[in-house]
């Protein structure tokens, strides 16, 4: 590992993170759709990559063929400019923000992860993130950023998201493209729709994504 990041910081501009999104199934334990949510839950966990290349990244998964179709995160660094694809009821939205300076409280705590010291710090939102300075990146896994070092785990009431392997011989014909194809909308006009068709549905919008059908 430590000629990966001697190759990586002597090469520099070039990086794969795989990552292993898993959902948190313990806070639904004692809902009375326990079973369901679960399920739903465990069939949403996932491998993701997060493609780095100079001042561009994009986070995907691992085996998507069309980027266009599932749900991914391009970052800018150099415009300033990150693309969201989401979705909401299998209709794809574009969501652009801007990169700013999200505000981290770093921590003297410290583990390994891929065999690499990280360490922890904390925002407002009270999410968990482990970072390493020995990768001085300032990006991470699906929209987050910001910290010196690159992200590799984050954690939230949700879910977390875990590196479980760096790749620093990456192709350099492989170039990364942000998605497209589908409707742009701010984030305010994305969280306005994504409440509307929930309550069309009759949905619990604190079920971390999982639609409960009210009968």
């Amino acid at each position: 590992m430590i000629i990966l990041l001697l190759s990586f910081s002597l090469n520099a501009q070039t990086l794969e993170v795989i990552y292993r999104e898993t959902h948190k199934l313990d806070k639904y334990k004692d809902d009375a759709y326990a079973d369901l949510i679960q399920k739903k839950l465990r069939a949403m966990d996932s491998e993701m990559k997060l493609s780095i290349q100079a001042t561009e990244s994009l986070y995907s998964l691992t085996t998507a063929t069309d980027n266009s179709k599932t749900n991914s995160v391009y970052k800018n660094f150099a415009t300033r400019l990150m693309i969201s694809q989401e979705s909401i009821l299998e209709r794809n939205f574009l969501i652009e923000d801007a990169i700013g300076k999200p505000k981290w409280i770093l921590s003297s705590e410290e583990k390994e992860i891929c065999g690499i010291k990280c360490s922890k710090a904390e925002n407002q939102r009270g999410e968990i993130a482990w970072f390493s300075k020995d990768i001085p990146i300032g990006d991470g896994p699906y929209i987050y950023y910001g910290l010196p070092g690159l992200i590799l785990e984050i954690e939230n009431d949700v879910k977390t998201i875990t590196a479980e392997k760096i790749i620093t011989a990456v192709q350099e014909d492989h170039k990364i493209k942000a998605p497209s194809g589908s409707k742009k909308v701010s984030r305010e006009e994305f969280t306005k729709i994504q409440k509307q068709k929930l309550s069309e549905m009759g949905a619990d919008g604190n079920s971390g994504g999982v639609r409960i059908i009210k009968m």
